[in-house]
């Protein structure tokens, strides 16, 4: 296998999943430390900058995680005037969703952490080897 097959799968994952849930408006995969690896966001400057900002969030969510003992860091939402965001960490990368206000959060929350466990499997786990 390629070393670019398990980006291929994680970008149809995200595509696939933006394209069949019509409240989601966009979507990335992130590092986590900032870089954006694959999007289906119409302007790349915009896609850097909210990557290296998820990045961060998710670094601090992650180390605040850790420092009050509740677990595993999982997902976080931002919600705004004009649309929200979630996100969906694992391992080394996270998942950015951004979203219409007023959507079936509990539809994205089961849609967007099943593809997150996917990318896990399809991206994150074979670029290991």
């Amino acid at each position: 296998m390629s070393t670019n097959q398990p980006l291929r799968e994680a970008d149809v994952i995200l595509k696939n999943l933006c394209k069949n849930n019509g409240d989601i408006q966009g979507g990335a995969i992130i590092s986590n430390d900032g870089r954006l690896l694959t999007h289906t966001f119409a302007e790349q400057k915009i896609s850097a900058r909210v990557a290296i900002i998820a990045g961060v969030l998710v670094s601090l969510c992650k180390h605040s995680h850790d420092t009050i003992h509740i677990g595993d860091f999982k997902e976080f939402h931002l919600q705004g005037k004009a649309r929200s965001a979630v996100v969906y960490g694992f391992d080394n990368a996270l998942l950015l969703l951004v979203i219409k206000n007023g959507a079936n959060i509990g539809l994205i929350s089961l849609e967007g952490s099943q593809a997150a466990r996917a990318i896990a499997q399809h991206f994150i786990d074979r670029s290991r080897n």
